[in-house]
């Protein structure tokens, strides 16, 4: 559908009294597309994970500027970022900075064998608020080779404010080129937003694809950024409750030599200073909200003690195993069931799943390009396909769904079929069908333009003695006037009219501009359009430009509505300028 909007807008430019002439080398050229992308489709690519189940690389900014001793006067953001990254499989890479004037790294980005709590312990709040140049210094330290999805989770209550102005835009435009490298390098940002004065960091209109997690005030921020992690990343979790002496059994029915790690954390109530439980002899971090305990190699029947009765906790499990795979083939019942046995690595290869309370469990695997329903039986997970299926370079079970984070590499099967037994079309074959068929829609699509064109020449009228350059009503004046950003001092003002197009094509913005004779350093104009009508305007925004209209953000992709009273403004990549539009509702003039 999409190919043929493409056609019809290139060959249908019909005005009122002229067609012009059809090209047939945009013809043979979209066949050639077509072509080739069907092409494309029928080559089998290289496998590769979805994001969730990709080793993970996660920078933390955290903003340490002065406006935080007020947002959090009990230091719960450094708690915070602590917890988030204990929440985090080991495996994955951690990096941690915290920025105001300058940025100072506290984590490099490697995998954490401790927790940092002493290094986010010394953050001390003071000075500005320097977000671009963090953003650039966390999109440096990601490395450009190897599958990893990788990720930055800003923290901040503010938005870019430095000493001067100049400083302040520099910063803007820094943070604007890191969010540019983010989209090409697929680096997911996401923004932890604490409330109070501003309830959404101004940064947002710098940038609109970041995901928002806002908390109201500094006591909601730990629990916001735990659930952020646990939405957004496949991360494995089991609950557990005190029993009535006030005890959580932590273990698991896995063999122990598969658990290498437990991470485990106890949340405090207001006022309750002295709650958490007790673990002898392993790490734990005692803060205002929180009690973290980090457990190496846990024994079978290790156990928390000291709660209260009914109180839960989270546990945050970390395997290592082996996929062990086999194919079982049923010529019967025509499908062949695929075994995977998650192992231990120590050599003994017992199998993580051969406990009776497995048996029948549900559990999505990962094969090449798609999720399949695997169920426990006899130790083993199974997954039945159909009888033509030829293997898969990427397995993976998804045991986060099981509140395990389990480190193994995926493991791979391939089956050798006979050709009498393969169904699947030949490639070459496939092509030639699914081209036929392009030639013919894209055949019978040029008889209909050329049917319509027919008509149309039919219905010519005579042309008027003195035709405008093009078909336009005046609808009024646009008054421009531009102002430095955050300075707010004023500029000539700029007045000139505007015209709305007979055939409701939009007004491209950049002529006006062009026409006010403002800077060509503007290079993100060409997606905002105009459409004048007689109550006010719709703006349409495709373009990178950052649109306000209220102080709301104007997403790319969206429209909105204003009167010819109403201020718009404008700001581009550059951060040299902004404008403010005042769209004037004057009577129209001959």
């Amino acid at each position: 559908m999409r190919l043929m909007y493409f056609f019809l807008k290139k060959f249908d430019r019909s005005g009122g009294n002229e067609t012009e002439r059809i090209d047939f080398s945009i013809l043979w050229r979209g066949l050639a597309v077509l072509l080739t992308a069907f092409f494309m489709l029928s080559c089998r690519t290289e496998a590769s994970l979805p994001r969730e189940l990709q080793r993970q690389e996660v920078i933390f900014l955290i903003d340490s500027s002065q406006s935080m001793v007020d947002s959090d006067p009990l230091r719960l953001i450094p708690e915070t970022v602590l917890e988030m990254s204990a929440i985090l499989p080991r495996h994955c890479s951690v990096g941690i900075y915290a920025y105001s004037n300058e940025v100072n790294k506290l984590q490099p980005l490697a995998g954490m064998s401790g927790l940092p709590a002493k290094s986010l312990q010394a953050i001390n709040y003071a000075g500005y608020t320097n977000t671009g140049a963090a953003m650039q210094q966390a999109v440096a330290a990601f490395s450009t080779e190897g599958e990893a999805a990788r990720s930055i989770v800003i923290i901040t209550d503010g938005e870019i404010m430095l000493p001067s102005s100049g400083e302040t835009l520099a910063s803007v435009k820094a943070f604007q080129e890191a969010m540019t490298a983010c989209r090409e390098r697929g680096i997911k940002v996401y923004m932890l937003a604490l409330g109070g004065k501003q309830t959404t960091p101004q940064a947002n209109i710098y940038a609109s694809d970041i995901i928002y997690a806002t908390a109201p005030d500094a006591s909601a921020v730990p629990q916001m950024g735990a659930g952020l992690i646990e939405a957004n990343w496949a991360v494995g979790k089991l609950q557990r409750t005190a029993d009535n002496s006030g005890v959580v059994n932590l273990s698991m029915p896995v063999p122990s030599a598969a658990v290498r790690h437990l991470r485990v954390v106890v949340r405090k109530q207001a006022g309750d200073t002295a709650a958490g439980g007790q673990l002898t002899g392993q790490e734990v971090y005692d803060g205002p909200a929180l009690r973290i305990f980090a457990v190496q190699n846990p024994a079978q029947d290790i156990k928390l003690t000291g709660l209260k009765n009914g109180e839960t906790v989270d546990v945050y499990p970390q395997l290592a195993a082996d996929l062990e795979t086999e194919v079982v083939e049923d010529k019967e019942a025509q499908n062949v069931t695929l075994k995977i046995t998650p192992v231990t690595v120590d050599g003994n290869g017992q199998s993580l799943v051969a406990d009776a309370s497995f048996n029948g469990r549900e559990i999505p695997v990962w094969l090449d390009d798609d999720y399949y329903p695997g169920t426990v039986q006899d130790g083993s997970i199974c997954v039945e396909l159909p009888q033509d299926w030829q293997g898969a370079g990427r397995i993976l079970p998804a045991f986060a769904e099981w509140g395990w984070n389990a480190d193994c590499q995926p493991a791979a099967v391939t089956r050798d079929i006979a050709k009498a037994e393969k169904q699947p079309m030949q490639p070459v074959l496939l092509i030639l069908v699914i081209g036929g068929v392009g030639i013919c829609l894209l055949a019978g699509l040029f008889i209909a333009l050329r049917l319509k064109a027919g008509r149309q020449a039919k219905r010519r009228q005579p042309l008027p003695q003195n035709r405008p350059s093009w078909p336009e009503h005046y609808t009024g004046e646009l008054t421009i006037r531009d102002i430095r950003t955050r300075s707010g001092r004023d500029h000539r003002v700029r007045v000139i009219n505007l015209y709305r197009h007979l055939e409701h094509i939009a007004l491209p913005l950049r002529n006006i501009f062009r026409e006010c004779q403002l800077p060509d350093t503007m290079p993100e104009l060409d997606g905002l359009e105009l459409h004048p009508g007689r109550k006010g305007i719709w703006l349409d925004n495709d373009s990178r430009a950052t649109v306000l209209k209220d102080g709301d953000l104007v997403l790319r992709g969206t429209s909105c509505f204003m009167g010819y009273d109403e201020p718009v403004q404008l700001s581009f990549g550059d951060g040299q300028l902004a404008l403010t539009m005042v769209l004037k509702d004057l009577k129209p003039q001959s």
